[in-house]
């Protein structure tokens, strides 16, 4: 399957490609040639059975300073008789006549047209006998169309050669650089203007295809702002304007252009088109990072047709042909030696140089054509210049198609990052669509413990002060209080007690925020004793006024790595709990545990903790209930690694396992900790 990929994309543009080449081959040397029947007037007599073939003799005037009254004075020997295939080789500051005598032996009266052929002189003067003298008409590149009996780009002049009779014309060539002539009789004028008509139809078919892919183009480039396709541009104007400037087109537009400013603008027009060729080819293949030494071989042909530019500038005082030969042979090797660094192009991995191969495989032969011709000084350039235009509008085709490739594969590229950008969009609104809804389920939850935590913290609040102000508003009501400094101070005692409940109880409140805001607790090795006997001391008062017996079972040298603040404060609110709901007995000890542990067992004989106590001690969050030191216990515990478990003793009570923990030489040289 992955193979039929290159076959349908080759296949549509074989298509194209043999669709407008055939159309072009019938356009040009079809419907442009369909009617013939213009004569070389100085072609060989055996060359041309046209029974109206007129007798014409030719003479150069070298100086170029003969009159025609000087010219009607020749003599006959001066004159030529016509030989080979009717061309002239005019040179500059030369002047070419050329005289013809008709004879009509027909009954009626035959009106042609004389031309300069298929060149484009600067300057045609004709003439033409008349009954009562003789009828002068001006025509060429350089005369005006109002000045012009037969206006365009074509230097024409009317004869009219009355029934059985016949008329002579004279006719001047001039052009002010080198150039060949080759004067052409229309016996018919209706054939002529028919022919001119369908000529510039068939080149406007051609300057249109090129302007269209010149618009498209330019809108790609303004659009995607690509190298290549900005030296695509320029080439395609180049070439479109050199063959403007071939073909006459100024003239018919209105505009005076003849030598040596047109031939300057023709060898410019042929320079740069080599120059923009070069650079959009070293771009589109990438050549520099591919091929270097093919990059630095094409960036020396640019340098060499800078040179003919500069060259160009100077035609005014030099030989036009010289470096309109010398363009023509560059653009010649310029085009031979493409194919050849295409296939190594396609080689290195460059995709787009298929293009170029199928360019030049059926385009370079048309254009060789006109080259080969040019080259070898055949000058008979219908066929030629066909060929060239047609292959160049070949050219011009493919290199089209190439650049819209690329536009294509560029909008694949920018569809891809798009339909990549707008997955990674919905996974990443997807994501933070979870994270909303896992942020929203935790200030849900945080919500709930808040609270939790401010109803505990009431009731935790609440019962001391109910006590203290009950025992107060007793002594107040009361008159005679019996052992009033014995009551007060005992009272005073209990007020002290209350008070450092509810100091605890703010300090554990603090901790808690500190907790939720993020603070980091400081692990240090520290004596076991240093962490327990303090709290025991704490609560001994409360036990004592319960009734309960609280002992400590700690031994010696015991070390734990743990926060102080924070342990101390989970141990203070587990042995506070134990000491509240104890019957007689409150039991603390602490003992080593598996894996560098240290265990701390807090057991009491009080009833057992109620069941949402005890879920919530589990991590059952379904379980509710307890005070502000449980739920302070469980995110101590959390914060500092350390884990509470809780079981029921026999014969009534709990024991609460705090885990954490243990110090040892080893464990301290990895942390950093104090040996």
């Amino acid at each position: 399957m992955a193979s039929a990929s290159p076959r349908l994309t080759w296949l549509p543009i074989s298509g194209i490609l043999a669709i407008a080449g055939s159309a072009l081959i019938w356009l040009f040397f079809g419907h442009a040639r369909q009617d013939g029947g213009a004569i070389a007037l100085m072609a060989a007599a055996s060359e041309s059975a046209a029974a109206t073939r007129p007798q014409a003799v030719a003479w150069i005037d070298e100086t170029g300073t003969r009159s025609f009254a000087e010219v009607q004075q020749l003599a006959a020997s001066a004159w030529q008789a016509p030989v080979g295939h009717g061309y002239a080789a005019l040179r500059a500051g030369q002047k070419l006549w050329v005289r013809v005598t008709w004879s009509n032996p027909s009954s009626r009266p035959l009106r042609g047209v004389v031309t300069a052929g298929n060149f484009f002189v600067d300057r045609m003067d004709a003439w033409i006998e008349v009954s009562d003298g003789w009828r002068r008409e001006r025509t060429g590149e350089k005369i005006a169309d109002e000045a012009k009996r037969i206006p365009g780009r074509e230097a024409a002049a009317t004869i009219e050669v009355p029934a059985h009779g016949g008329t002579v014309a004279y006719f001047c060539f001039e052009n002010a650089t080198p150039m060949a002539v080759q004067p052409r009789w229309w016996p018919d004028a209706g054939k002529f203007s028919r022919q001119q008509t369908r000529g510039i139809l068939a080149e406007g078919v051609y300057f249109g295809g090129l302007f269209a892919l010149l618009g498209y183009n330019l809108v790609l480039w303004v659009r995607l702002r690509f190298a290549d396709i900005g030296y695509y541009v320029f080439y395609l104007g180049a070439l479109l304007g050199f063959m403007l400037l071939a073909r006459g087109w100024p003239a018919e537009f209105g505009w005076v252009l003849g030598s040596p400013a047109l031939d300057t603008l023709l060898v410019l027009a042929m320079a740069g088109t080599g120059v923009f060729l070069i650079q959009f080819s070293r771009t589109f293949l990438e050549l520099a990072p591919r091929l270097p030494r093919a990059d630095r071989g094409l960036r020396a042909g640019a340098g060499a047709m800078g040179l003919l530019v500069l060259g160009a500038l100077s035609i005014s005082w030099t030989d036009y042909l010289t470096w309109m030969r010398l363009a023509v042979i560059a653009v010649g090797v310029l085009h031979a030696s493409l194919p050849l660094v295409a296939i190594g192009a396609w080689r290195a991995g460059v995709r787009q140089a298929g293009y170029f191969l199928l360019i030049f495989v059926g385009v370079f032969a048309g254009t060789l054509v006109s080259v080969v011709m040019w080259l070898r000084g055949v000058v008979e350039t219908d066929a030629g210049l066909f060929a060239l235009m047609i292959g160049s509008a070949l050219e011009m085709l493919m290199l089209s198609l190439a650049v819209t490739d690329r536009f294509a594969q560029v909008q694949r590229r920018l569809m891809e990052e798009t339909e990549q950008r707008r997955a990674m969009q919905e996974a990443y609104a997807s994501e933070l669509e979870d994270e909303v809804r896992e942020r929203t389920h935790d200030l849900e939850v945080a919500n709930v413990d808040k609270d939790r935590m401010l109803i505990a913290l009431g009731h935790d609040l609440r019962s001391p002060l109910s006590a203290l102000t009950k025992r107060a508003e007793q002594l107040r009501q009361r008159d005679d209080v019996p052992g009033t400094l014995e009551t007060l101070r005992g009272f005073a005692g209990e007020a002290a007690a209350e008070g450092r409940q509810m100091l605890l109880l703010i300090e554990d409140i603090v901790l808690w925020a500190r907790l939720r805001t993020g603070a980091r607790p400081l692990a240090q090795p520290m004596l076991a004793a240093r962490l327990v006997l303090p709290v025991v001391t704490l609560h001994q008062p409360l036990a004592n006024r319960r009734g309960v017996t609280l002992t400590a079972d700690v031994p010696e040298n015991f070390m734990i790595q743990t926060d102080l603040v924070l342990a101390q404060t989970m141990v203070r609110n587990l042995v506070g709990n134990a000491v509240k709901f104890a019957r007689s007995r409150v039991e603390v000890s602490v003992r080593a545990a598996a894996a560098d542990k240290a265990a701390i067992l807090v057991r009491d004989d009080g009833p057992g903790l109620p069941a949402a106590v005890s879920a919530r001690l589990h991590g059952k969050e379904s379980g509710a209930g307890g005070g502000m030191g449980l739920r302070l216990s469980q995110e101590i515990g959390e914060a500092i690694g350390a884990t509470l478990a809780v079981a029921e003793l026999a014969g009534g009570g709990t024991e609460i396992c705090l885990t954490l923990p243990a110090h040892s030489p080893s464990r301290a040289s990895i942390e950093g900790g104090v040996t």
